[in-house]
């Protein structure tokens, strides 16, 4: 059987953040976050619930047991894997893992996030690739679909009128 800071690790992997970046997440030094993946010291609250707000499953961590599906959770559990992926400051890291998650809550994204992650590794992947395909795709239709552009409404109040035409002399 496997001990907590083995399933911490397993976690911290599976979220692929590396121990610096969930240390940084959870508050502690990256001294302490080894400590914890090898057993040397136990997590405080403060910390599980840190990690546990990034995705980490708390419960799978203290039990071994994994938490029920839940739709909310493996959304938070993908946003967070997207934006610690991205090398700015843990702090908008978090701000960018909030945004997806607005983005990500609408029904249908929690019905295809639920059935993402009730897939193994290979279907997980099948379905990154076939919805970044289809997005690609889509983006590429609307571009050559759009309707061109309207001038804004205040541009025809700043076009100057035209001038009449010059009559000529008659003689």
């Amino acid at each position: 059987m496997s001990t907590a800071g083995e399933r911490l690790r397993e976690e911290r992997q599976r979220l692929e953040i590396s121990q610096v970046r969930l240390a940084e997440i959870g508050g502690v030094q990256k001294r302490a976050q080894i400590n914890y993946e090898q057993g040397g010291r136990v997590p405080d609250g403060a910390y599980l619930a840190a990690v546990a707000a990034a995705g980490v499953d708390v419960l799978y961590v203290l039990t071994g047991d994994r938490a029920p599906f839940n739709a909310k959770l493996a959304m938070l559990s993908h946003a967070t894997k997207i934006a610690t992926s991205i090398p700015v400051s843990t702090e908008q890291q978090m701000a960018i893992r909030d945004a997806l998650l607005a983005s990500m809550s609408s029904p249908a994204a929690s019905r295809l996030l639920a059935d993402w992650a009730r897939c193994n590794a290979s279907g997980q992947a099948t379905i990154s690739r076939m919805a970044e395909a289809l997005a690609s795709a889509s983006q590429a239709t609307s571009l050559v679909n759009e309707p061109p552009t309207e001038p804004p409404a205040d541009a025809a109040k700043r076009a100057r009128p035209a001038k009449p035409a010059k009559r000529s002399k008659q003689a």
